[in-house]
């Protein structure tokens, strides 16, 4: 099923401080926006 990968790893880093957010369409949909809010979190 798509997107099991990605849920195990989620489930595999549970000690650490991250966030799993599931967006639409593919990796350059929206590109900018997601990698302008991942660097507004992690700052």
């Amino acid at each position: 099923m798509p997107g099991d990968c990605i849920r195990e790893m989620d489930k595999l880093l549970t000690d650490t401080q991250h966030i799993l957010e599931w967006n639409s369409g593919n990796h350059f949909k929206d590109a900018d926006i997601r990698t302008a809010k991942a660097f507004a979190w992690c700052f």
